[in-house]
């Protein structure tokens, strides 16, 4: 297994750790990430041998351990670079965020993310921006219908995540030319001038995740069951930074990746297969063919509890800034 080198854009010391005046950032060795990978692939293999027809989990890219020296809190971050695209698509060369100037990261200082469920139900959103079926999956359920009615039935099913993240959209480009058409489709279609370069996404994912952790308030910003308060309960660590014995503050997964464009995915046979439980990060990066246009990639944060509501605004850190720049026509 070849995992992408996590570089923190060049602000890693030599002991794989970074470090200002407020956060320690600690890169797990890539042996334990391998580790965990392996527990994830003997989870997939246990799913696989009940239901032959469910999405995998995805694979870890890299773990990071964030301390915040301000308020001696304690966040763990799971970065995952995912494609579920056809294996012979061309890998993803470059990725820009097309914007108002106002909004634009190399110049802003917050980013906004929003729910799948925010473009689902939003009746403001421009066409190509709101989207009915942003964060679901669309499954031919045909055989599932036809035996229900004792006829022939043509049917579809479109399945939402129960558990939805924030995301942050971009777009890929691998030309000038794709980068001109990509723009001139979003000035005209939505009046995005701008263009910022993201250098390098998977560290892009490591630190919108940080910003978002340090950031996040459990009380305001997410619902927890009483199951989630239970799991954050459960946790426990120990530093020399601060004194005592403390509960993690914040688990937070990153997903990144080009969006897979299809109009329907997979089967509905039987009932049985409504559940899917590891669906969610493949509903997030499915749209219909008919927004391929937008060549969209996009960051996904999740973490437990449910969003509190469909908008959150994550404030910039100067790290996360210097992986973008203006780009110019």
């Amino acid at each position: 297994m070849v995992l992408p080198r996590l570089s923190l854009h060049s602000l890693v010391l030599s002991n794989g750790s970074y470090r200002n005046d407020s956060l320690i950032v600690l890169l797990s060795p890539f042996e334990y990430v391998l580790k965990v990978n392996e527990q994830i692939a003997a989870i997939n293999q246990l799913t696989k041998a009940t239901r032959s027809d469910v999405i995998p989990a995805p694979d870890i890219s890299s773990i990071l351990e964030v301390f915040n020296l301000l308020n001696k809190s304690y966040h763990v971050i799971f970065v995952h670079e995912i494609d579920y695209r056809t294996p012979k698509t061309p890998v993803v060369d470059k990725v820009a965020v097309f914007s108002k100037p106002p909004y634009a990261p190399f110049a802003s200082d917050n980013l906004q993310l929003a729910t799948p469920a925010h473009y689902r139900r939003e009746e403001a959103l421009n066409p190509g921006i709101g989207d009915p079926y942003d964060g679901t999956l669309t499954r031919d359920a045909s055989e599932w219908a036809t035996s229900i009615v004792n006829g022939p039935v043509r049917a579809r099913i479109s399945f939402a995540s129960s558990g939805e993240p924030w995301v942050y959209c971009a777009s890929h480009f691998r030309t000038r030319e794709e980068l001109h058409r990509l723009w001139n489709h979003f000035q005209r279609d939505h009046d995005y001038s701008e263009a910022t370069q993201i250098h390098d996404p998977n560290s892009f994912a490591a630190w919108l995740a940080i910003d978002f952790a340090i950031t996040l308030d459990k009380s305001t910003d997410v619902i927890l069951s009483d199951q989630d308060i239970h799991i954050y309960d459960r946790t426990s660590y120990n530093t020399s930074l601060w004194e005592g014995t403390h509960h993690i503050d914040s688990l937070v997964h990153v997903y990144h990746g080009p969006v897979r464009y299809e109009d329907t995915t997979g089967r509905v046979d039987t009932q049985d297969q409504f559940f899917d439980p590891l669906a969610g990060p493949r509903a997030w990066f499915t749209k219909k063919c008919s927004f391929h246009t937008q060549s969209e990639y996009r960051f996904a944060i999740a973490t437990i509890g449910v969003p509190a509501g469909p908008k959150t605004w994550i404030k910039m850190s100067p790290e996360l800034r210097r992986i973008t720049s203006k780009l110019h026509r």
